[in-house]
């Protein structure tokens, strides 16, 4: 979804979410419902420990559940993780073309689940699913007989077609449509009514979106993540399968299998011999003066960091980087020192869907939009996300800023 690409690159180039302003957990309260309601929301709901920190719907909001948009993705990701548990599916790595054998030829044999999961299938994909997904009347054939566009594993490419095709390897797995797959498996023992999981004309249930969900019963799959696939003493999902589904990928550190990944905070400065080090690279002396003048500051994030870089070069701070960093064979660190703070995971979707897990201070948070009329504008794209890390931080020190 164009939404998605847009939130991605945010979390690219400005990873951490900055130092949450000191403030009381009621104040930090406020902000979040004011804010949801700036945002058009049609459901906000904060979770810890199974109470209500903070709650809110609109006058307008519909009686049912709300269309989760690519937030479904996180949730396929969980029947993934079912799978896994009941020996249906033996690993991760196990290729499409068990399920599919018309894959089992050329770049396509190399295709695996995994890679179907975390965006590196190679797989044709148009960014603008109107453009291909939405007018097919088979979303699973239409994957399939897609070509591949890279070399599996090798490059991230954000995928919808991936995703549905994954779906349709669920329903293999387990011998029946996903949606009748994680009622019967995950949401009839957690309780949860969803609404009615859309389909293709051919009657594929949809991977890239699709379900809908009350924001209580979202919030329930945002503790069973939170909890590491507990629910009530019993897992639903393997321990290690959840912690895989949220570590980093290979060369995109926000992404883990379906879930996004960030920073809360991050601390970052020009390293003590970096103009020395830059000096020996061959890097200009007004490049090198430039980091000079930004010695013993301190950045939240990298998108700081190059907005400072170009106030002192006066050219792009990441296009410099890029070239005369690691276009002389340096690394990042060899500049700059950097210390992470910690993570927060999350499923995000059009429109501003969020399931929000903050491990450190035990809390879920789900914003809901259901019209298509008003939508926040893109400047409130990660807004949400820094509410509940800044509410977050006052009920847990550790995801301060030090």
């Amino acid at each position: 979804m164009p939404y998605v690409l847009s939130l991605l690159l945010i979390l690219m180039f400005s990873p951490a979410l900055g130092d949450p302003a000191p403030q009381t957990t009621k104040q930090a309260i406020s902000r979040l419902v004011e804010g949801a309601k700036q945002a058009n929301s049609d459901a906000l709901l904060v979770m810890r420990g199974g109470k209500v920190l903070a709650e809110y719907r609109s006058s307008t909001a519909p009686s049912g559940p709300i269309p989760l948009m690519s937030v479904t993705q996180s949730v396929v990701g969980l029947a993934i993780g079912l799978l896994v548990r009941e020996g249906k599916l033996a690993s991760l790595d196990t290729p499409v073309h068990q399920y599919f054998p018309e894959w089992r030829q050329g770049r396509k044999q190399q295709v695996t689940v995994r890679m179907l999961m975390n965006h590196t299938s190679g797989l044709q994909n148009e960014p603008n699913p109107e453009d291909e997904i939405y007018p097919a009347k088979d979303v699973v054939q239409l994957a399939l007989s897609a070509e591949l566009a890279t070399a599996p594993g090798e490059e991230f490419n954000y995928n919808n077609k991936a995703v549905n095709l994954l779906t349709a390897v669920v329903g293999k797995a387990a011998g029946m449509p996903v949606d009748r797959y994680l009622q019967q498996s995950l949401f009839e023992p957690l309780g949860i009514q969803p609404g009615e999981w859309a389909r293709d004309a051919a009657g594929n249930p949809l991977g890239m979106v699709g379900l809908a969900m009350s924001a209580a019963d979202l919030a329930k799959l945002g503790q069973l993540v939170l909890d590491e696939g507990q629910w009530q003493g019993k897992e639903m999902i393997p321990a290690e399968f959840v912690r895989q589904m949220l570590s980093p990928q290979r060369d995109c550190a926000e992404c883990g299998l379906l879930w996004w990944r960030s920073l809360i905070w991050m601390d970052l400065r020009v390293a003590p011999f970096a103009t020395e080090k830059l000096r020996v690279a061959g890097v200009s002396d007004a490049i090198v003066a430039g980091f000079t003048k930004l010695q013993g500051q301190r950045f939240s994030s990298f998108g700081d960091f190059f907005d400072a870089l170009r106030g002192t070069v006066g050219e792009d701070g990441q296009g410099l980087m890029d070239r005369e960093v690691t276009g002389r064979n340096l690394k990042t660190t060899d500049v700059l020192s950097i210390i992470n703070g910690p993570m927060l995971y999350h499923g995000s979707g059009d429109l501003g869907q969020f399931l929000v897990v903050v491990p450190g201070a035990k809390v879920v948070a789900v914003r809901q939009v259901a019209s298509l009329d008003e939508v926040y504008g893109e400047e409130g794209v990660d807004a949400f996300i820094q509410q509940v890390t800044a509410l977050a931080a006052t009920l847990d020190p550790a995801l301060r800023r030090k």
